[in-house]
This record gives structure tokens, C-alpha cells and sequence, in this order.
């Protein structure tokens, strides 16, 4: 492998482990927010669990779009030049994406209905 090649390796896991981190941080909040809940308070704790999976869910595409705005940013700084060689700038199915999202939209709605 060249030197380019294992930066961009580089740079794309550094990506995926800072988003990751992002996320789990949020939902290590959840769940110590849903630890201290009462075991009657039915609604909060129905709101945090909509609330986890949403996070859990959209997980997928935030380092997607992660790595495609890094992809796209780094393109900038050289030239355009298509060739078979670069990568793609989706690695989920445009189907699959429109699945999740509107998955995440109804958990966002529920959520927000228990509030």
C-alpha cells in the first residue's frame, strides 16, 4: 500500500472512532438517566428507550455521513479527476438510507409525543 492510501485508511478510522465515541457517550447518558428512573415512571422511561433505540439506529448513518463529508472535503483539495480507482461517496444503499431515516423520523415523533 502507498502512503496516501493508508492516510486516507487512517483518517476514515479516526473518523468512524470519533463518531463512535460521540454516540456511545450519549447513549452511556441514557443509560444512567434510565438507571435513575423510578420503576412506575412509565412514561420517561418509555421516552428514553424510544430515545436509545433512535441513537442506536441512526448510529449507521452519522458515520456515514462522517466519512462522506471527509471524503468530499479531501476531494477539494485535489483535483477532480475521476478514475475507477476512487472510491465510492455512499457505502449504504440509497434504499437502506431512506429505510433509517424514516425509521429515525417516527422514533423522533413518538419521542416527542411523550414529552
Amino acid at each position: 500500500m502507498t502512503q496516501p492510501s493508508l492516510d486516507v485508511i487512517r483518517i476514515a478510522c479516526r473518523t468512524c472512532v470519533w463518531i463512535l465515541h460521540g454516540e456511545l457517550c450519549d447513549l452511556l447518558e441514557l443509560k444512567h438517566a434510565f438507571g435513575e428512573l423510578a420503576y412506575t415512571d412509565v412514561w420517561t422511561r418509555s421516552r428514553l428507550t424510544i430515545q436509545m433505540a433512535r441513537v442506536t439506529i441512526n448510529l449507521p448513518l452519522k458515520i456515514e455521513e462522517a466519512l462522506t463529508t471527509d471524503y468530499l472535503q479531501r476531494q477539494e483539495g485535489h483535483a477532480r479527476e475521476r478514475s475507477e480507482g476512487h472510491p465510492k461517496t455512499s457505502f449504504i444503499p440509497h434504499r437502506i438510507c431512506l429505510i433509517i431515516r424514516g425509521i429515525v423520523v417516527v422514533l423522533e415523533r413518538m419521542e416527542n409525543g411523550l414529552k
